[in-house]
């Protein structure tokens, strides 16, 4: 039997409500470990969804979130959760709406956990 292990769905205006019902299939899905949704008009409620799916699931490796419409509170979120999630070594938040603040933030808490996991600012 064959599994879905990556999936590229860049520039599919797929929203908020999309990146929901997507991070809610994640929860159940322990075979892809790639996500590319570049470009997807996806703001913080969205975001937030996949926060609390990288909680849950310790499968995800790549999460490619660039060109979207995230914001400081959604990105300082992604980064708390990465001290405990384990497994996600790619985080993709380039060309958001993030401040070099929340970007220093970043940077510095990673820097706790040498190098395990990078984040594309």
């Amino acid at each position: 039997m064959q599994t879905l292990e990556t999936l590229h769905l860049s520039q599919n205006l797929i929203a908020d409500q999309g990146a929901q019902y997507l991070a809610d299939a994640l929860t159940q899905n322990k075979a892809l470990t790639t996500l590319n949704l570049y470009w997807n008009h996806i703001g913080d409620l969205g975001a937030q969804s996949f926060v609390q799916t990288l909680q849950a699931n310790n499968d995800l490796h790549t999460l490619l979130l660039s060109r979207n419409r995230i914001g400081n509170d959604s990105a300082k979120q992604f980064i708390d959760v990465l001290k405990q999630n384990t497994t996600l070594t790619t985080l993709s938040l380039h060309e958001n709406r993030i401040d070099q603040q929340t970007q220093n933030y970043g940077k510095n808490i990673l820097k706790i956990h040498k190098g395990r996991v990078t984040v594309n600012w």
